[in-house]
Order: structure tokens, then sequence, then C-alpha cells
């Protein structure tokens, strides 16, 4: 950075003053009030090209109060000669040799919008235009005073949950439930060689690595992307939520190509996903008697009736009586969400067009479970759950495994898989996260990167 990043305390107070002139206080604080100058500073400090604009801006600021009036700065000014001071500064017509350099409506613009940004950000300031401000962590405090019956908040589901038995067989230990992973396990894999090496951190191999670590087995997960942290890498806004995509164009080409949304990271498409969670019907595994298309499944339902129970209260699924529209079942682990305002107003047209509307069965905590908490109805779902409170793998299944021993490493992309003389698996070929091609051994190697990757692999593995 060319100058230095810290402004003297003259060039922060002639910063808090120009700020405090933008936005004076009235009925509601203003900028000097709500600290803006410092946030200003804090958030210009990091990039070069704004940093410098602003230090010579404000010398160039105290430069023309000394030419036009007399040698005062901006401090030692009335606030309506500062006031005088910015319109000139934005019209262009302050004196002194600093604005042959710099833009003198550059640097207002910088210095509006940095402000304005900085004041919304506050409570008070938000409060005072009736915007309650982002739902995270405590959600939006008029929810409740949306017409229906509510969920009642603020307490657990009476169903047990994280049960990490496996359907119809003996219990396992538990591990403690977290609201997200910890974090990755070590630098580097610990062993030369695992039990299972699972390619993939998203739902099912999630789900795998801690059933597996269940059993026993020692597991490696490797994950292509990054670990994100919910707290602070999710977020509340579409424009920053491209980060969790995968960094690839993996669409399909032509006139209208289409890009998938697809998760990229620990957790995978759970990360993204909605958390939808219904079952199949009956019906449905036997398309080819009853529809005479496609094959029917060589599974009925009843077969798998065990497992979906298991995966319902692994990951917390929210749901109510689905009456035809459902196979038999028992109780969902919580109570459905309500519907929404908007959602409401749908509702009532379809009763009475004679349908029958009611809350899809999602993996979103109506309730507290599992430890963590219920759902802040942000509406942000799809751009990663800040709190928590959504059942995809980072929140469920992968703190589950770490906690019974399984290893899991972020940005590990698995290029090939390691055949042995034999034409048998022995383990994978990966980059690790400072670009070092590396082989890791396994005597189970399982394939859960997504319908694009796998295929890839194994391409480049013949």
């Amino acid at each position: 950075m060319s100058l230095s990043n810290c402004l003297t305390p003259r060039e922060r107070a002639v910063l808090r003053a120009v700020v405090a002139q933008l936005i004076p206080a009235d009925a509601d604080p203003g900028a000097e009030e709500l600290g803006v100058g410092a946030f200003v500073e804090e958030r210009l400090r990091g990039a070069e090209e704004r940093w410098t604009l602003l230090r010579r801006g404000l010398a160039g600021l105290e430069e023309s109060c000394h030419l036009l009036y007399g040698g005062k700065g901006f401090l030692e000014l009335m606030a309506e000669e500062q006031g005088e001071v910015l319109r000139s500064l934005v019209a262009g017509d302050l004196p002194g040799p600093a604005w042959s350099e710099v833009s003198g409506a550059e640097l207002f613009r910088l210095l509006r919008d940095n402000a304005i940004y900085g004041y919304y950000t506050t409570p008070e300031a938000r409060r005072s235009i009736g915007y309650p401000g982002p739902a995270q962590p405590h959600g939006y405090p008029d929810y409740d005073s949306c017409p229906g019956e509510a969920v009642p908040g603020g307490k657990e589901s009476p169903v047990p949950s994280m049960d990490l038995r496996e359907p119809q067989g003996p219990a396992r230990p538990a591990g403690r439930p977290l609201s997200a992973a910890p974090g990755p396990s070590r630098p580097a894999p610990s062993r030369d060689r695992y039990d299972v090496l699972i390619v993939g951190a998203g739902a099912a191999g999630g789900v795998l690595a801690q059933l597996l670590s269940q059993k026993g087995a020692s597991v490696l997960v490797l994950e292509a992307g990054p670990w994100w942290d919910p707290a602070s890498d999710y977020c509340n806004d579409e424009l920053e939520m491209h980060k969790l995509n995968w960094p690839w164009s993996i669409g399909w080409e032509g006139a209208d190509p289409v890009r998938p949304v697809s998760g990229w990271g620990v957790g995978g498409s759970t990360q993204r996903y909605l958390g939808w969670s219904p079952r199949f019907q009956e019906a449905d595994f036997q398309v080819r008697s009853r529809d005479g298309v496609a094959e029917d499944w060589p599974i009925g339902y009843t077969d798998l009736e065990p497992y979906y129970e298991w995966v319902e209260r692994m990951i917390g699924v929210a749901g109510g009586e689905g009456g035809s529209l459902e196979a038999p079942r028992g109780p969902y682990p919580m109570p459905p969400h309500r519907f929404h305002c908007n959602a409401q107003v749908v509702a009532e047209g379809a009763r009475r067009l004679g349908l029958w509307p009611l809350p899809a069965p999602s993996a979103i905590n109506s309730l507290r479970y599992s430890g963590r908490p219920a759902c802040n109805h942000c509406g942000f779902c799809a751009q990663g759950c800040m709190i928590g409170a959504k059942g995809g793998t980072l929140a469920t299944s992968l703190p589950a495994a770490q906690a019974l021993g399984a290893e899991i490493h972020p940005r590990c992309f698995v290029t090939r898989i390691e055949l042995d003389s034999r034409g048998l698996c022995r383990g994978v070929v990966y980059i690790d996260p400072q670009g070092n091609e590396r082989i890791q051994e396994a005597a189970v190697i399982v394939l859960a990167a997504n319908g694009i990757q796998v295929p890839r692999l194994l391409l480049c593995s013949t």
C-alpha cells in the first residue's frame, strides 16, 4: 500500500466530520452518534486504490479550506461552511493543486456510498425506516404477527433425536450433536491406509461416513471444495451466494446451456437444498406394473421404510399428517412448519378449488432438535443455513462421523482411482490443498461426488 494504512488523528477527525455532514442527526441519531466514520475507515483500509483516494482527498480538503477560509482547516469551519465545501467538492470548484490528481466527485461518491452503507448496518438506522434488519440469528421479529396457527417456539422436539442406531440394528455409540462439523480433522491424513475412503462430503458421503464410523471402520473423506463456516461464510443475499457453487461449469452445452446450482464444499448440495424430504409412495416402486412405464423397483416401500425413519430422525424432518398423499408411516420427529403469509393466501385459494394444501415435510427444524436451533424463518435456505437449523450433512452426519473418529479433509481434489496389478482399486490420486499430488490407499473406495464428478473419475481412471 503506497500510503500508511493508518489515518492520523487529524485525518480521522476530518473524516468523521465529513461523514457527520453527510448524515446529520435529526429525530434519529446521525452518523457521528453511530460511529459511521470508524466504519468507513475500516472498510476502506484494505482497498489500496480507495484508501489512496481517501488519504489524498482528505489532504486536498484541508488544503482547499486553508485557501478559502484564511488558513482554517475543515474542522475549524462552521457547519454551514463545511456543507458549502462539500457542495463545491461535488461541483469540482475547490481550489488547490490536489484536485488535478484527485477527482472531487469520485471522492464524494466514495465517502457518501460508504457512509450510507455503514449507517444502515446499525439497528438504530434500520429501525428509523421500519426495517427490522437481517433475520440472523433471531429471525424476523414480526413473523409471529402473521395470522395462522404457529408451531410452539422455544421447545424441544419430544421425539428422541440423533438416534445413531442403524435401522433394525444394534445400538452404536453416539457422537455429540453439533450445529456444524468442527473443521478439518488435521493438516493431512493420519494413516497410510484406511478401511474406507469416501470421495465427496455431501449428502451420500456424509451419511456413509457416519454409518461406517459407527461400525468401527477407519474412514477418510476427501472433499474437493472448502470447509465453510456457516456463521461467517453463509450469507443472506444473492450477491454472495455464488461462492457456494462449483467454480467450474458442469452444465450442458448448446443453444440454451443449463448450469445447475450445486454444492461446493463440505456438506455438498445439502448446503443449498431447501430441505424438502418426501418419501416415495408405495406406487412409486411399481411404475411398470401400475402405469406401464419404465421398470418396477426390485424392492418395495416396506423394504425402505426403516431407513426412511432412520434418516428422518438423523437429519430432523418436520412434517404432519399427509393423508392419501403419503405412504403409511409413523409420526415425524417434529411438527410441520406453518404456512407463511403468502402461502396462507395460496392455500386458501386452493381450498376454494377443492384442493387440500399441506405443508411439505422438510429437513428444517420447527423445534429445537438434536442440539440445533429451530428455524428462524429468514428465508435464505438456499444460501446456506447460518444457524444450523437445516439438516444438511455439515450440521448432522459429518459432526457425528468426526466424533466417532472419521477424518474429513477439504480442498483435496481427487483426479483418478489407482488400480493394483489385478485391476482392483487400491487408492486414489488427489491434489492436496498445497497443490501437491498425493496417493492415498484404502481397502474400500466410495465415490459420492455427484452425478458429474463420479463419471469423470471413472473415465479418468480407465
